[in-house]
């Protein structure tokens, strides 16, 4: 007969069976078995040798029974009041107290009152006092189970439980601190398998109890109150129990215990809303199954939302949940007890936004299915359904998103299992705002349609999905492929339609300055692959790209460089973790480039575009130019260079190659006439070429900038033909060149020219700037010399300029052939002018350097000017004399220098009649003119030795008063006709009142003062070894001449017999009362001298006598 009483309900009644739902038994009748037998068997008759045996048996099981109640009865309190708070404050770190403990070792039953868990002492912030307690708790334990080494609880009440949880700003939660700590490659979730104590609980009441939990992070508080729980079962138990436990089992179980159902319960009041949920549980050997269905309508999920992991990153504003679900829990002895939660999950209206409040998404509807196993953080979707959301991604200027995407790497074995069969979303809106980058950005698509399918995060498990959207009133985006989720990687192709490429300005602005202006995107199809792993830098690469596009600008401080009104690219391809674009094949039509260089003589812009450390790459693989136009603009110069080129065509290929350089072919003609054509090889990386040239007819006077820095008068015609290479990015060229009918002036005049300059070895440079020149032959030059009021002359024609630093212009030889110089001197009154024609000559070794000197030999014609006062004009006058000049210039030092000698034959001097007239009082009618002039400057001080022979002079009238002039023509103009003189200059060429003209006339004066003053001492001067004097001397009272007389005017006439020209007229002088006195004097002397006589002749008389 058995005992089918069961124990007794302390906290109400919960039926697992049929059986148990009477009035339970109290006391020691609760804990009888089963199947106990109603009467005991009789004791065995013993022999009577063995009761001493006996007896020593039932004194020990007596003395152990004793033993075991004192222990059960005193010692297990002792245990649980006393030590085991001590032992649990010290692991936990928090003041743990047990108010009162019992157990009885018959029944094994343990009731524990009154215990608390108090805060953590070292902890401030920790305010939860206490965080746990309990009123009463009664643990049943079977007996049986302890044969097996397992911990089995066949009744548990807990009556007046309070948990108080916080979670901080940390997101740690105080509680954490009551469970066992994790070790090396523990997950972040607990489970009742990891626990090492085999061990099941059946009947789990928890009555009358409160959970708080403050959530300070997000400032909410969510409150369980009246709460009521029962559970049938839970255990970890798993394997053999053994055969003598399984025996027992047997012997004491009942018939048809296999498919008994226990009914769970739960009922409280959560966040003041009351809730209450039934379930069953079906029992077996195999284990049991708990289920529990729950059906919440208008659930408010923004009053829970911050307790879920997700409330540290993101608030909800708004949202309400339909929930139809199923929970089950399911125990097994081979296998650790589940929980499972699937359903349906209807959701409404959810406003997402951050913790900055910025919005980040709105869901109108969406529907979710499936499964969630929370313990072992399984999620098996088999479908979510978003329609209509909207979602919200923007990046601040300090470069953190909304949301926070990435986070730390989590090892593969803490990652949760995810399974979605089926992704739909229905009309979405993504919008996004970038502030970081300069400008800002922001783009909207909407109308997305999107479906994924066989989505999971196993790894290397790919799933489907397709998406399109609108972006704009035209635009479109749709992207089909494989989506795996471990790691993250999609794989597909891309196709876009009508995609505003002005938007992207922000993220090719690569430098600064740059800028996209306008372009469009009409079609743009290509193989993506994008790859995300855990705590990497996203690998995002495009290939095989086909394009088409128009409209599409590029601006440089605010100045447009190109424009591509259609382009196409084929087999295109982007590397964003390499940082290389390639182009693929490139076909643009009616192209307009700027090709700008800035004042240090770089290239502004070139491939890379991407800024100057970005460390980005450019290619392509082939280029096609059709109907282009290029302009070429060089700051560097003084002026820049601007030339325009138009239909450019271009065909290059085979240029993705980094070994081997491509070919490229270019032909274009300039605006304004000429054309050009290249071809040769071009290497992209880095970017050189090296190009035959034929250049055909360009205009020279596009190239003005490049003489700019030399030349003063502007080009105004001219046409280069030149054939070599030119090399590319310096632009040097080097070949031979022709310059045809060239000319260059200044306000309508033409200040120089000629009819072809030809060089055959010829090597010009851009960056820097050379210009070398082995031979060059100048035919038919012309050049007006004019010097003007202020009196400069070569600084009409070349600039004044700072020294290079390195040789910028060379030129070997220079030959001259045919040239006409016209000298216009406006200084002179009336201005002077004239003509060299014939000239021919040549010059060596030129260049822009200080101290170059400049070996020169010239001769020419010298003819007489149409008229006086006038500028000469081409062709106006006719030769008459003949000029060679020879001896060295340097024409680049501070001040020119020149040590040059000039000879000139047959100048006619009537021409010059005005500009002498001044200073010689007389007009000039007549006279050749041979002049030999020693020119020597340097450093602003200036010496000419001039010689002058002049034959046939002939004067005029007077023109002013009386003047010496004839007299030193007299004197000068020897037997044959010819008048020669010496006629030196001197002065400083940075002295304002110096000029050669007026330094010569002074000169002339001079000679004239000579002449006036002493014309006897400039004959003497002509004539050094003869004796000149300006009078004959005779004694007072005599007339006769003497001998040195004699010889003296015999000298003075052979002087004039040299100067045929010189009339000597003798005006004789007395002076009368010296003659008086000479004569008296003379006279007595004469008497004195007759007396004398007579005295002798008398005295030879009277000697006689």
């Amino acid at each position: 007969m058995t005992n089918d009483t069961p124990p007794r309900d302390h906290i109400g009644a919960i039926p697992i069976a049929g059986d148990l739902a009477k009035k339970p038994a109290s006391g020691l009748a609760a804990m009888a078995p089963r199947h106990a037998p109603s009467t005991p068997p009789a004791r065995p008759v013993k022999p009577p040798r063995r009761r001493r045996w006996g007896r020593r048996l039932a004194v020990t099981l007596a003395v152990g029974l004793l033993l075991y109640t004192l222990a059960g009865y005193i010692l297990v309190p002792y245990l649980f009041h006393t030590v085991l708070p001590g032992l649990a404050s010290r692991q936990t770190g928090r003041s743990v107290a047990i108010g009162g403990a019992s157990f009885n070792p018959f029944t094994l039953s343990l009731t524990l009152r009154n215990t608390i868990v108090g805060p953590d002492p070292d902890g401030p912030a920790d305010q939860a006092d206490p965080i746990l307690s309990c009123g009463w708790l009664d643990v049943y334990f079977e007996a049986i189970s302890l044969l097996n080494w397992q911990l089995n609880v066949r009744l548990l009440n807990i009556n007046d439980l309070f948990i108080h949880g916080q979670r901080y700003a940390d997101n740690n939660i105080n509680l954490a601190s009551l469970l066992p700590a994790k070790g090396s490659g523990a997950t972040d979730h607990y489970s009742f398998a990891a626990i090492p104590i085999p061990f099941s609980l059946s009947n789990i009441t928890i009555t009358n109890s409160r959970i708080l939990f403050d959530d300070r992070k997000n400032g909410h508080t969510y409150s369980i109150e009246q709460m009521r729980l029962a559970l049938p079962y839970l255990a970890n138990r798993r394997g053999d129990r053994g055969l003598l436990p399984r025996l027992i089992g047997r012997l004491t179980s009942r018939s048809g215990s296999e498919t008994q159902f226990i009914r769970p319960e739960f009922s409280a009041t959560v966040n003041g809303s009351p809730v209450q949920l039934a379930g069953e549980t079906r029992l077996t050997d195999a284990g049991t199954e708990t289920s529990l269905n729950v059906a919440l309508q208008a659930l408010n999920l923004a009053d829970i939302w911050g307790a879920l992991p997700v409330g540290a990153l993101l608030v909800m504003d708004k949202g309400i949940a339909d929930l139809d679900l199923r929970l089950i829990f399911t125990t097994s002895q081979d296998k650790a007890p589940t929980l499972r939660l699937q359903g349906t999950a209807r959701l409404h209206d959810l406003w997402l936004r951050n913790q900055q409040g910025q919005e980040v998404a709105k869901i109108p509807r969406a529907t979710l299915t499936g499964s969630v196993f929370p313990m072992t953080r399984e999620y098996h979707f088999s479908e979510l359904v978003l329609e209509q959301p909207a979602l919200h991604i923007e990046r601040d200027p300090a470069g953190n998103w909304s949301p926070a995407v990435g986070g730390p790497a989590r090892p593969a074995a803490e990652a949760p299992v995810f399974e979605m069969e089926r992704l739909k979303v229905i009309d979405g809106r993504v919008s996004v705002v970038d502030r970081q980058v300069t400008g800002g950005f922001a783009m909207t698509w909407s109308e997305i349609q999107c479906t994924a399918e066989s989505l999971a995060n196993t790894p290397r498990q790919a799933g489907k999905f397709s998406l399109t959207a609108r972006t704009g009133e035209r635009g479109g985006l749709s992207l089909q492929g494989d989506l795996t989720l471990s790691p993250l990687t999609a794989i597909g192709m891309l196709v876009f339609k009508d995609f505003d490429l002005q938007g992207l300005s922000p993220y090719v602005s690569l430098t600064d300055g740059y800028s996209l202006k306008g372009g469009r995107l009409e079609s743009l199809e290509t193989k993506f692959n994008w790859q995300q792993e855990p705590g990497v830098k996203s690998n995002l690469s495009f290939n095989d790209v086909r394009l088409q596009g128009r409209g599409l600008a590029l601006d440089r401080q605010g100045r447009t460089i190109l424009e591509l009104p259609e382009f196409t690219i084929t087999n295109g391809s982007l590397l964003v973790p390499e940082k290389r674009l390639d182009f693929g094949e490139l076909h643009t039509n009616r192209t307009r480039l700027l090709l700008e260089w800035d004042t240090a003589g770089a290239l502004a812009w070139g491939l890379p575009l991407l800024g100057k450390d970005s460390g980005w790459q450019a290619n392509m693989t082939a280029l096609t130019v059709l109907e282009a136009q290029l302009q070429l603009r060089r700051a560097a110069q003084p002026t820049p260079l601007d030339l325009t080129m138009t239909e450019v065509q271009i065909s290059a290929t085979g240029l993705g190659q980094p070994a081997s350089p491509g070919t490229v072919t270019t032909s274009a003609q300039f605006q304004g006439g000429g054309a050009i054509s290249l071809n040769g090889p071009l290497t992209l990386h880095p970017w050189s070429t090296t190009l035959t040239c034929r250049l055909d007819g360009l205009p020279l006077p596009g190239l003005q900038p490049l003489l700019a820095g030399w030349l003063v008068p502007e080009i105004t015609a001219g046409q280069l033909v030149a054939d070599g290479t030119l090399r590319l990015p310096d632009w040097a060229f080097f070949g031979s060149a022709t310059v045809h009918d060239f000319a260059a002036g200044l306000n309508g005049t033409t200040m120089l020219s000629w009819r072809q300059a030809t060089t055959k070895d010829c090597q010009l440079t851009l960056t820097p700037f050379a210009l070398y020149i082995q031979d060059l032959t100048v035919a038919t030059p012309f050049l007006s010399w004019t010097v003007d009021g202020e009196g400069k002359t070569l600084r009409r024609f070349l600039k004044e300029r700072k020294t290079p630093a390195a040789e910028t212009l060379r030129i070997e030889h220079i030959s001259v052939q045919d040239g006409t110089l016209h000298y216009h001197d406006r200084t002179a009154t009336p201005p002077f002018s004239l003509v060299l024609v014939d000239l021919t000559g040549s010059a060596t070794e030129l260049n822009d350097q200080p101290d170059n000197r400049i070996n020169l030999t010239w001769q020419g014609m010298i003819a007489e000017a149409s008229g006086l006062g006038e500028e000469p004009r081409r062709g106006s006058a006719k030769a008459t004399a003949t000029l060679e000049v020879s001896g060295l210039a340097g024409l680049f030092d501070p001040g020119p220098f020149f040590d040059l000698r000039l000879h000139a034959v047959g100048v006619k001097l009537s021409p010059l009649s005005p500009y002498l007239e001044a200073d010689l009082g007389y007009l000039v009618k007549g006279g050749n003119l041979e002049l030999t002039s020693a020119l020597h400057r340097k450093d602003e001080n200036l010496t000419v030795d001039n010689t002058l022979a002049i034959t046939d002079f002939l004067l005029g009238d007077p023109v002013a008063g009386p003047s010496r002039l004839p007299l030193t023509v007299a004197l000068l103009t020897d037997e044959g006709g010819v008048i020669a003189t010496d006629i030196p200059v001197a002065g400083k060429m940075d002295d304002p009142s110096f000029s050669m003209r007026r330094a010569l006339m002074k000169g002339i004066r001079n000679l004239l003062i000579r002449t006036t003053a002493s014309p006897f001492t400039l004959l003497a001067s002509f004539f050094p070894d003869q004796t000149v004097h300006d009078f004959v001397p005779f004694p007072y009272g005599r007339s006769d001449l003497s001998t040195e007389n004699r010889k003296n005017l015999q000298g003075l006439a052979d002087i004039l017999r040299k100067r045929p020209r010189l009339r000597l007229t003798i005006k004789g002088f007395a002076d009368a009362s010296g003659d008086q006195e000479a004569l008296v004097a003379q006279q007595k002397t004469e008497n004195l001298k007759k007396r004398l006589v007579q005295e002798t002749h008398q005295t030879e008389e009277l000697s006689a006598t």
